[in-house]
C-alpha cells in the first residue's frame, strides 16, 4: 500500500526546455505531491538532473565537521591537517566513488570554506 503523504513526484526534463504543464497524481482520492527536487537511496536529485544540491548538502556536512573542530582553539591547535583531514576523508570518499565525475566541483566548494 502505497504512503501518500510521504510520497511525491518529480518530472525529469532538460534545463533549456519549459517545465512541463502541471501534473496531477491521485492515489485513493489524494493528490501526490510534486516536488523540485528530492532525496532518492541518499542521493539529492533534481528535475534538471543537476547536482548542486547534492554538492551543497556534501559541503554543509564538511563544513559542520570542521566547524566543530575549529570551535575549540585547543584541540584545532593539537590537530594536524592530517588528523582534519582524516574524519572528512570517509565522506568525500563515499561522494568520489558514487560521482567521481563531479569531484572538481566538490574540492572547489570545499577549498573556499
Amino acid at each position: 500500500m502505497l504512503n501518500v503523504t510521504k510520497s511525491n513526484y518529480m518530472i525529469f526534463h532538460a534545463v533549456h526546455t519549459p517545465t512541463p504543464e502541471e501534473t496531477k497524481l491521485v492515489v485513493s482520492n489524494e493528490a501526490i505531491k510534486k516536488q523540485t527536487s528530492t532525496k532518492f537511496l541518499g542521493i539529492y536529485l533534481d528535475e534538471n538532473l543537476k547536482w548542486t544540491y547534492q554538492i551543497n548538502f556534501i559541503g554543509t556536512k564538511l563544513s559542520k565537521s570542521l566547524d566543530i573542530l575549529r570551535a575549540n582553539t585547543v584541540i584545532a591547535c593539537q590537530l594536524s591537517r592530517d588528523t582534519i583531514l582524516y574524519y572528512s576523508l570517509p565522506i568525500l570518499d563515499l561522494w568520489y566513488r558514487n560521482w567521481e565525475r563531479q569531484q572538481k566541483k566538490l574540492i572547489n566548494k570545499i577549498t573556499k570554506l
